[in-house]
């Protein structure tokens, strides 16, 4: 009786025993495949940022995803000169003693003695402009201008007649300080004189024809005698290359000029080194262009 419980006891301990490792073997297995199943699933989420703990075998917490950016803000660049307007106020300082005796603009030299001479259409008809550098001048403000005369015809009749005033200052602008206009009629009669002003009367003031230093996109006023003549540019370009009669040029400035008076109307000029003028065409509101033929001195 006693062996047979001996027995009975060894087999229980044999089996408990048997029963012992057959679990810790199990645990071994289902560890490892347990831990390769989250390690899969992490690798196929897509994790901008943060950090990925595992705190459990089943559980996964990812850092939360980074903030938007915010759209980029575009600042515009203004323009190096603001366009000035019929409103804007204009007073400029007229100094006598900061002008010369001289116009030497290189784009708008007016040496006494000079005739230049311009041919081209309006409307299909024949122009000719003549304007000549006169030996006169006139003190306008205190400052002395030379006197500039210009005579326009189309088909062999006049059309008009101009006289205009200039001088320039030290820093080497071209101002504009007044004009006698006359229009006439195919008859030979005086029609108009629109354009005329004269600086330092009825509150017209001068403007500046042709700036020291030319930068694309400048604009700036020509005259100002309000409701009368308020003519405007604008620089274009400094690097055209034009053709005309009287040659060929590169490097050559070009300006949009245009009044608030008449908006309608627009004109590009061209302005040659050492020589001046050399073409202008209206571009909006006319049918009226011409190049430069000749220069006498």
């Amino acid at each position: 009786m006693k062996q047979t419980l001996f027995y009975l006891i060894c087999l229980l301990v044999v089996a408990m025993l048997i029963a012992g490792c057959t679990g810790t073997q199990a645990q071994k297995t289902v560890q490892p495949t347990s831990q390769t199943a989250v390690s899969q699933s992490a690798s196929q989420a897509t994790v901008p940022t943060g950090t990925a703990t595992i705190s459990t075998p089943s559980v996964v917490t990812v850092g939360a995803p980074p903030t938007a950016a915010a759209p980029a803000t575009v600042t515009p660049i203004p323009s190096k000169t603001p366009k000035p307007t019929a409103t804007q106020k204009y007073a400029p300082s007229i100094k006598s003693a900061n002008y010369a005796k001289t116009i030497d603009n290189p784009y708008f030299p007016l040496t006494p003695g000079t005739t230049y001479l311009f041919n081209g259409t309006k409307d299909k008809s024949q122009l000719i402009n003549e304007v000549v550098v006169t030996k006169k001048t006139r003190k306008i403000m205190g400052v002395t201008c030379v006197e500039v005369d210009s005579t326009v015809t189309v088909d062999d009749n006049l059309a008009e007649k101009t006289i205009g005033w200039y001088s320039q200052d030290k820093q080497g602008n071209v101002w504009f300080f007044g004009e006698d206009a006359k229009q006439y009629s195919t008859s030979g009669k005086v029609t108009g004189t629109a354009g005329t002003f004269l600086a330092g009367s009825n509150g017209a003031l001068p403007g500046i024809v042709m700036q020291a230093n030319p930068t694309t996109d400048l604009s700036y006023r020509q005259d100002y005698y309000k409701g009368h003549a308020e003519d405007m540019a604008q620089v274009l370009s400094l690097t055209e290359s034009v053709n005309v009669t009287y040659g060929s040029y590169d490097n050559v400035l070009m300006t949009k000029e245009w009044s608030p008076l008449d908006a309608k109307v627009v004109e590009n000029k061209w302005y040659a080194k050492g020589v001046g003028l050399v073409m202008s065409k209206t571009v909006q509101g006319g049918n009226e262009e011409m190049q430069l033929t000749s220069v006498t001195k």
